[in-house]
């Protein structure tokens, strides 16, 4: 009888670790979940919003669904200075804000909101990727805050109704609305315009009963906001290229696994990169989509709109300090070199030092 139980238990325990060997890793040990609570603004139907998502599926995907992110959304139209703050208290594990939201931890923030810093997106990005991300990170790791990427979002340009502006001089006394951020009232100002600061919400019908006459904002917020149905001059001015930091919580960071953490850096780059790619290729789309509205658009002297920004520079210095801004000035102007360098080198005009030892 005893040895009829003993072979029945025997059975029993054999048959149960059989059975666990055939179960899928999953239902024997579920791998740990990390949810992402990702602070942004609501982008609705745009290409902002598309480019959420597929960061959101591509993290969720890479992680084997080990991360699971929660949308945590402010209107567009608010400014989010606690975003930042979110992430410093761990309320918030990613954040996508302006950098008005960072100004409490450094005023040297708003130098990024000085005019025609760059000349085109190649400069930008590379001054990005090798300076400024460790330049704001400087400020930010000891508030548990490190910035991971930006996210291009465009240049700013003006726009008018019957008034074409192709120097300074067209800007002379008109009342423009203008962005309350900092910088960008002594940048029209220097411009020879009057900045009015609108709320975003407000502009469009500032501009329809002209209480202003024109506006600045990126081709992406002109098209959105319809600014076509009230101006049909677009001023291709360039004055502000607008990025976004994306602000990753260093606790969490340190607080996942090693692969997790790799994913998640790689999945934000890969973020920031197709953020670049989409919106040279929005822009393109947006520009012929405005003149289809009507919109004519206007290529203005540059060189003498930059003749005019000393005022603004000045204002901006005083903010910052000028120890931070002439750093920030010079390694723009370094990268400029070694992006023109690179292209001399690349047409066989670089310097090759080997000929004069080759020829003695």
């Amino acid at each position: 009888m005893k040895a009829a139980r003993l072979q029945y238990l025997k059975s029993v325990l054999l048959g149960s670790f059989g059975l666990m060997a055939l179960l899928p890793l999953e239902e024997g040990l579920a791998a740990e979940q990390y949810q992402i609570r990702f602070a942004t603004y609501r982008f609705d139907d745009s290409w902002q919003g598309k480019l959420r998502a597929e960061f959101i599926r591509g993290l969720e995907e890479a992680s084997g669904h080990r991360f699971k992110v929660e949308i945590c959304e402010q209107s567009k139209h608010h400014n989010y200075p606690d975003f930042a703050a979110q992430i410093e208290t761990n309320h918030m594990d990613l954040a996508l804000l302006s950098y008005d939201g960072l100004y409490g931890y450094s005023k040297k923030f708003q130098a990024l909101y000085a005019p025609y810093l760059f000349e085109n997106y190649e400069l930008a990005h590379q001054v990005f990727d090798n300076y400024i991300v460790n330049w704001m990170n400087r400020e930010l790791v000891e508030h548990n805050i490190c910035v991971f990427g930006f996210l291009d979002y465009g240049y700013r340009q003006f726009t008018t109704r019957d008034i074409d502006i192709k120097t300074p001089d067209d800007l002379k006394n008109l009342r423009m609305a203008v962005a309350p951020l900092p910088g960008m009232n002594e940048t029209t100002a220097a411009l020879g315009a009057e900045p009015v600061n609108i709320e975003f919400t407000q502009i469009y019908d500032s501009l329809k009963s002209q209480q202003v006459v024109g506006q600045e904002n990126t081709l992406s917020v002109i098209d959105a906001l319809r600014l076509y149905e009230v101006q049909n001059r677009l001023i291709l001015s360039n004055h502000v290229l607008m990025t976004m930091p994306l602000l990753v919580n260093l606790k969490f960071f340190n607080s996942i696994p090693q692969d997790l953490q790799q994913i998640l850096r790689e999945q934000i780059t890969a973020l920031q990169e197709r953020s670049r790619a989409v919106v040279r290729q929005s822009e393109n789309e947006i520009l012929a989509s405005l003149k289809q509205h009507g919109m004519q658009v206007i290529s203005p002297e540059i060189p003498r709109f930059i003749d005019h920004v000393d005022q603004a520079y000045q204002a901006i210095d005083q903010a910052v300090g000028d120890d931070d801004m002439m750093r920030l000035l010079f390694e723009i102007n370094r990268a400029r070199f070694e992006l023109r360098q690179e292209k001399l080198d690349k047409l066989g005009y670089g310097d090759d030092d080997d000929d004069g030892d080759d020829q003695q």
